[in-house]
């Protein structure tokens, strides 16, 4: 708030009654001394620039705005940190909750599309009892770096439990839900910690007419728990109609199966 420039400034138009004279800028700064933005404050029709206790009017404005941004700045980071989760950097548990229950009211409203995919990664505790729980965060970590890779800006990626994570596809199908599958089992394949290759169940789901947010979590969760059943290492989607294709875990990538 130090750097202060005055300075005058004449119209080409003199004959204009509001016709700008002169005016101060004075940089808004923070404790530390980072730049929050600058205060401009200016004079008409005056051969002279305002009364210094003016001048010292203004430079109190100055300091009251500068603590007023930094707080403003410090309460919108603290509610970012507070809707992510600080090992993934995904959306935490509660955000992802209240971002599904909003995005089930509007598609229903609206009769729009919406789908949800909801994955854990297999065998997680053996990855933590085999290689400690550092290697395990890891894990977690770079299973969230792909899936921030393949998500659209529209969608909403959240990590929901210890090892679960979960994503709201807005404007989307259960074709194009099992399209984000697949790129993101491709995006796993490229990418390992160390020895330990990535590999996910998942359950898919796409909103129906009678849905509310908790069932049609509650379908995709069940989806989840079928690919487990069937063998973990696949996708499985709650469809109304049972489909052939076969779960095959050793396919690349793996194939969506469908169950009722």
């Amino acid at each position: 708030m130090n750097n202060i420039q005055q300075f005058k400034k004449y119209s080409k138009n003199q004959t204009h009654k509001s016709t700008v004279s002169g005016g101060i800028a004075i940089t808004l700064q923070d404790e530390s001394g980072l730049t929050l933005g600058t205060l401009w404050a200016y004079w008409q029709n005056q051969k002279q620039g305002p009364e210094e206790t003016l001048l010292a009017d203004i430079r109190k404005i100055a300091a009251t705005a500068s603590v007023a941004i930094k707080n403003a700045q410090r309460f919108q980071e603290a509610c970012q940190l507070a809707d992510l989760d600080p090992l993934t950097n995904l959306y935490n548990h509660r955000f992802f909750h209240e971002t599904l229950e909003r995005e089930t009211a509007r598609a229903q409203r609206y009769a729009r599309n919406l789908a949800l995919v909801i994955f854990d990664i297999d065998d997680f505790k053996k990855i933590n009892d085999g290689i400690g729980h550092l290697a395990g965060d890891a894990v977690l970590a770079r299973t969230a770096s792909c899936v921030q890779t393949v998500v659209r800006s529209s969608d909403t990626a959240s990590r929901v439990g210890g090892d679960e994570f979960a994503v709201i596809l807005p404007e989307s199908s259960l074709t194009d839900a099992e399209n984000f599958y697949r790129r993101l089992h491709r995006a796993l394949e490229d990418s390992q910690v160390g020895q330990t290759q990535v590999k996910l169940s998942v359950g898919i789901a796409q909103l129906r007419p009678d849905d509310k947010s908790e069932s049609f979590y509650k379908r995709a969760d069940m989806a989840l728990y079928e690919a487990k059943r069937r063998g973990k290492n696949q996708a499985v989607a709650a469809r109304s109609t049972e489909e052939s294709l076969p779960p095959g875990p050793s396919e690349k990538p793996n194939k969506v199966t469908g169950f009722h």
